[in-house]
């Protein structure tokens, strides 16, 4: 008999390939596996491909054009192609992605969606009464 077992797949869609890895990575080591792209183009047949539980979209995927709005689009096609996504817009105008805060955020929402959706998040300190009968 084989057994299958059925990973947990992530959409990474930034322009810039340091925090395109540095994403990946986070995501990686949360257990997921992770796609990754850097254009409107290139995410388009990963969306259509398979699901994803996640997606992290960057806002502007134009380089140096901070007009370009194509993550916008991605997250359209997302919620067209792939609805049980949860979706996570990202942007350097908006928070810096090295403050503690923005990892924080990241942390929480993977924290609820690695324990299904509306669950709430646990810290190690009371992991370990909650499954106490």
């Amino acid at each position: 008999m084989e057994i299958v077992t059925h990973t947990s797949r992530a959409l990474v869609v930034e322009d810039d390939r340091s925090w395109q890895q540095i994403l990946a990575e986070i995501l990686a080591d949360a257990g997921l596996a992770v796609a990754t792209a850097a254009s409107l183009e290139a995410a388009l047949p990963l969306i259509t491909d398979r699901p994803h539980r996640l997606a992290l979209v960057d806002l502007s995927l134009g380089g140096s054009d901070h007009h370009n709005q194509d993550g916008l689009r991605v997250l359209q096609v997302l919620s067209q192609h792939d609805p049980g996504c949860a979706t996570l817009l990202i942007t350097g105008f908006a928070i810096s992605y090295g403050s503690p805060i923005w990892f924080d955020v990241l942390n929480q929402l993977l924290n609820i969606n690695l324990r299904g959706s509306g669950s709430k998040p646990t810290s190690s300190a009371n992991a370990s009464t909650e499954n106490s009968p």
